[in-house]
């Protein structure tokens, strides 16, 4: 089977649970003996289309067609523009349509479209070319993806956003099936087509952990974007509220933001800048999610479980699925005042210790070869329906 997966970032940019889950997609396919190629974004000043061959998968770097490539330097006075154009990008669409005579797939599939445009679907129509979307945060509603604004989550669509997915929400004509990384994300983010389901992101540990030692108190770390919406600052002040607990934060974030959070941490936290997995989970007890906004999955929930660390997290979003509270990690409501930090009081090192075991077992149903699976079949059914129409 011909492929070709379409996400705003692979392989060269620094990216988060998206771009990893589709890299782990693309490869897994074409470690059966599928034909895969991946369509992505870059800036080129040249304007000038590349690419290159990455484990068996084709990919190809398109220059975008807008005011400012979404991945580097963004105006704020420009912001409104890109995202009319990318509501609707009839250039972008053309580049994508010269790719699709070029590889002639069996299938499209879309991802994160920021700097396409979903226009690019009706190139696929038009060529007759089923097309599969994996919805994997808000962005057709929302320009930014994520529904949140002035550091709470939106009940409702803003008046901007509403005319930015006018274009995005007729697109969806096209789709021949829509895939959602969570329940909460398809309940929460309808999109109609013939067919739809739900497949999470996949992950598998590529490693193994050193023995802990789980004395000396709670070891708590934190890992990924450091940003109002993950709730970082929530979950700072509750180690502040612990007698001894320690936290380690892993990730990057803005040099003004960083430096705002160290001066809010207690002493017992270690920033580790931006590190693997490994080097976090080798450190911890258990890994806090305490987002703020609805994550769409929380995929590091799941990579954290691979390495045997249970997870307390929020209640927001896709990550009460991964969750089994009280087997292999804990939940709490960030609006309440308390509930965290007398949360973080009841766990002990050896209650997490417990846990691995079931964390392993969770983790399982996340393996690359698991989702792989799933996929295969959903593009069987998309092609046995076009075949069965075309009769």
């Amino acid at each position: 089977m011909k492929i070709a997966l379409v996400n705003d970032k692979y392989i060269h940019h620094e990216g988060g649970g998206a771009q990893e889950s589709v890299r782990i997609l693309a490869e897994s396919l074409a470690a059966r003996g599928h034909q895969v190629s991946v369509w992505t974004t870059t800036y080129r000043p040249d304007q000038r289309t590349t690419s290159e061959l990455h484990s068996q998968v084709r990919v190809t770097f398109l220059p975008v067609a807008n005011v400012y490539w979404p991945h580097g330097p963004r105006p704020e006075s420009l912001k409104p523009l890109w995202h009319a154009i990318d509501s609707h990008n009839p250039i972008m669409a053309r580049r994508v349509g010269q790719l699709l005579d070029e590889e002639k797939p069996d299938i499209l599939h879309t991802n994160i479209l920021a700097g396409f445009s979903p226009a690019i679907w009706a190139e696929a129509a038009h060529r007759n070319i089923p097309v599969v979307h994996t919805v994997r945060d808000y962005y057709l509603m929302c320009p930014k993806g994520t529904r949140f604004k002035n550091g709470a989550k939106c009940d409702s669509p803003c008046p901007s956003c509403h005319i930015y997915s006018l274009p995005k929400k007729r697109a969806t004509r096209h789709l021949d099936a829509v895939v959602s990384i969570s329940r909460h994300l398809s309940n929460d983010h309808p999109v109609s087509s013939p067919i739809q389901e739900v497949i999470h992101n996949s992950y598998r540990a590529e490693g193994k952990l050193p023995l802990r030692n789980y004395e000396n108190g709670l070891k708590i770390g934190y890992l990924g974007r450091l940003c109002e919406t993950k709730g970082i600052e929530l979950l700072i002040d509750a180690v502040r509220q612990t007698d001894s607990a320690h936290l380690y934060i892993a990730g990057k974030g803005g040099t003004g933001y960083l430096e705002k959070l160290r001066q809010r941490a207690p002493s017992r936290t270690t920033f580790l800048g931006s590190v693997s997995p490994q080097s976090l989970f080798e450190k911890i007890d258990v890994l806090a999610v305490p987002s703020l906004w609805h994550e769409p999955f929380g995929r590091v929930a799941i990579e954290a479980m691979a390495w045997g660390i249970p997870v307390i997290a929020s209640q927001r979003g896709g990550l009460p699925e991964i969750i089994r509270p009280g087997k292999n990690g804990w939940l709490f409501e960030p609006n309440e005042k308390d509930g965290l930090p007398q949360l973080l009081r009841t766990i002990t090192p050896e209650a997490c210790r417990s846990m691995s075991e079931a964390c392993l077992d969770r983790a399982r149903a996340f393996l690359p070869e698991v989702i792989a699976d799933q996929y295969e079949r959903l593009y069987e059914r998309v092609l046995l329906r076009r075949q069965s129409q075309a009769i």
